[in-house]
């Protein structure tokens, strides 16, 4: 795939969330999310080795989207969205992946 229009920060970072444990850790330190209370609607893990928030799904496998962690822990956002968080949104006809502060 050519990244060549990501910004060059964007595709040499990694996630720092590319354990289990890592993720865990995440779920208790942001009241946003509680561990197990979204598992009827989407899973948490980690991110792979060469996996950036700038990639899209390839071929046949589920649907998946990545997000920044700053969407729960400086925006505090739930998942699953609320009524009024869609209909933000929506209206502003912007995916939740484009969500960042200061940008």
């Amino acid at each position: 795939m050519d990244f060549s229009w990501v910004d060059p920060n964007v595709v040499e970072k990694s996630s720092s969330y590319n354990t289990v444990e890592r993720v865990a850790e995440f779920f208790v330190k942001n009241p946003a999310l509680k561990s197990g209370g979204h598992s009827n609607y989407f899973d948490v893990v980690p991110c792979g080795p060469t996996e950036r928030v700038c990639m899209g799904r390839s071929g046949d496998g589920p649907p998946f989207f990545y997000m920044y962690t700053c969407f729960f822990s400086d925006l505090h956002v739930s998942l699953p969205f609320d009524t009024f968080t869609m209909g933000v949104l929506r209206a502003l006809n912007v995916a939740p992946t484009q969500v960042h502060p200061n940008t």
